[in-house]
């Protein structure tokens, strides 16, 4: 029996690979930080709605319960039914303060959760833009080669070189007044909206240069000169026989594109100009908690939390990309090609 024979029957037999031990484990802290961030948000909403402040300003973490539970409960009992006072409910109103309070004595905790769901939520929307973006731009400078690929591929260079925070002030201040307009007078959604299309303005630009290259690979394998010998057109052979194959690479880095999304959120609300106050982003907090500092008062609580769990998140999100890397990786695939 040949070698060839040997590697073939190997193959044919080999289970599908999963997902790395890393991988899975990302997955598992990434979904446990989502689950514990929507679990606490109804909550959180539920208490920030009404114009009240709790009389905790800056309380330090504690397991002892911050006070005015009575007050907290009875809002609950307004909401739906699944938020009413239950044993739930009475936990979480003692768990106020098991982060601590910020200089309004809001839970930090609760602040938290939304924050962290309002990162999520910039960084998905912004690595959708990105990854539609990028992949048709790459995959039309691919295809069509020649002049239009250089021209194409010249936007993408010039771009590259704009100054990145010139960019977001430009875009907040061209798109502000119309989005607004246009959300019914809803501010923070419209800066919502202006970030993740910002951040994803610039994330494209790696993702079309990552689909370009696999195009052009791709467009001279035999496969595709055979389909375009038959007479197919180029759009029906970009579908069929290159969009299947760039299915993984894409999904690849979009997963490592989410990650530099937060970041980026993170940054800009940390300088100002991301998620404005009362809604909270982990950047906006670590600001928050960076100005309630001073030789004189030491509230380490509204700096290490939000920036801990800004480092948790990231870390989650770049161990699933690159589990994700490993899983779609052929020479992981299949070692034995390799010798």
């Amino acid at each position: 029996m040949t070698e060839s024979l040997k590697d073939a029957m190997v193959l044919r037999g080999r289970r599908p690979s999963r997902l790395p031990g890393s991988g899975r484990a990302a997955i598992a802290v990434l979904a446990l930080m989502t689950l514990a961030a929507a679990a606490l948000w109804p909550w959180s909403a539920a208490w920030y709605d009404v114009q009240e402040i709790d009389s905790a300003v800056r309380r330090a973490p504690s397991w002892k319960p911050a006070g005015n539970e009575e007050a907290f409960l009875a809002r609950l009992s307004r909401e739906p039914v699944a938020f009413r006072a239950s044993w739930i409910t009475q936990t979480l109103a003692g768990a106020r303060s098991l982060l601590g309070h910020d200089d309004l004595g809001r839970s930090l905790l609760f602040r938290l959760a939304l924050g962290m769901l309002v990162s999520l939520v910039i960084a998905a929307g912004a690595t959708a833009t990105a990854t539609v973006i990028g992949t048709a731009w790459g995959a039309a400078a691919g295809l069509c080669g020649g002049r239009v690929d250089q021209i194409l591929m010249r936007i993408v260079d010039v771009l590259y070189g704009l100054p990145y925070i010139l960019l977001v002030i430009l875009m907040k201040v061209a798109l502000t007044r119309p989005l607004t307009a246009l959300l019914g007078g809803r501010t923070r959604y419209a800066d919502l909206v202006i970030l993740f299309l910002a951040i994803g303005s610039v994330a494209w630009l790696t993702m079309a240069r990552v689909v370009r290259g696999q195009v052009l690979s791709l467009k001279h394998e035999g496969f595709v000169q055979a389909a375009r010998a038959m007479g197919a057109g180029p759009w029906w052979i970009l579908r069929k026989h290159l969009l299947p194959p760039l299915a993984g690479p894409v999904i690849v880095y979009a997963t490592l594109t989410v990650p530099q999304a937060v970041l980026q959120e993170a940054f800009l609300s940390f300088l100002g100009i991301g998620v404005q106050p009362p809604l909270p982003s982990l950047g906006r907090l670590a600001a928050d908690g960076v100005s309630a500092i001073s030789p004189f008062s030491g509230y380490w609580w509204l700096l290490a939390f939000p920036c801990a769990t800004l480092v948790a998140l990231l870390l989650a999100l770049s161990g699933l990309g690159d589990g994700l890397r490993r899983r779609f990786d052929p020479a992981n695939r299949h070692p034995s090609l390799l010798g």
